[in-house]
């Protein structure tokens, strides 16, 4: 599993859930890597939300924010050699369905999902600490 790239499932020509991950490294200025934090990700990859608009989760001990029907996590990466990932942000999109508020679902399994997805991006991608 590649640690930066999405994958989208469409039914009758329509997105029903989009799930994307991006790596973060510090940075100071400039272009460059994504810096960390769900805002930072939020803006890199487009997806036009406010963080303001969202609600962090703060039982947790990663930054996990949960909007209506859209989830993002920003999980710390201990030091990796191989990509240099300060941390991992992960998503989970089903803003294509507004029938209903699926806050409460995506905040349950947004973060599980994200560390299986790290796991199984392989060591040196970003081992947690």
């Amino acid at each position: 599993m590649f640690s930066d790239g999405s994958c989208t499932v469409y039914v009758d020509d329509k997105v029903v859930i989009s799930v994307d991950s991006k790596g973060s490294r510090e940075r100071t200025s400039g272009g460059g890597p994504l810096a960390p934090g769900i805002s930072p990700y939020l803006e890199s990859r487009g997806f036009d939300l406010s963080i303001e608009e969202s609600k962090l989760i703060k039982e947790s001990p990663h930054e996990v924010r949960v909007w209506e029907n859209f989830a993002a996590v920003h999980v710390p990466c201990a030091q990796s050699s191989g990509m240099d990932y300060t941390g991992m942000n992960v998503s989970i999109d089903l803003r294509g369905n507004t029938d209903r508020d699926f806050s409460d679902d995506l905040k349950e399994i947004i973060e599980p999902y994200a560390e299986e997805r790290i796991a199984k991006m392989g060591s040196g991608i970003c081992d947690n600490p």
